[in-house]
């Protein structure tokens, strides 16, 4: 956990929820209607209306996901783990090889 506050987040959208809840509710309802009407439920329909809805489950927990920028570096957090990444581990000093190189590339000695 870092001390400063966050520069900006990013989080999953629920754009994958919903694509699989488009799928997953007309299996439920048809799972429903077969199982007014028969008292049983076909085992494939069965099968597939589970796989959806623990595809949705799966979904739905994943959007908990989410990047935080902060001064001291970039902190991740997901259902699964949390892992904070310190700057210090991310970032090279500028030699003077690659100092040349942007002169070299730019054209200019002021970086332009």
């Amino acid at each position: 956990m870092f001390l400063s506050p966050a520069r900006n987040t990013f989080r999953y959208t629920l754009s994958w929820c919903i694509a699989v809840a488009l799928l997953f509710v007309p299996l439920v309802l048809w799972a429903a209607y077969d199982f007014y009407r028969s008292r049983h439920v076909d085992s494939v329909l069965a099968f597939f209306t589970v796989a959806f809805g623990l595809l949705f489950a799966y979904a739905w927990l994943w959007t908990k996901t989410r990047v935080t920028l902060h001064e001291e570096g970039i902190s991740y957090k997901s259902p699964f783990r949390e892992k904070d990444l310190r700057g210090t581990k991310s970032r090279r000093p500028a030699t003077a090889s690659s100092q040349l190189t942007r002169v070299h590339i730019s054209g200019s000695s002021d970086g332009l």
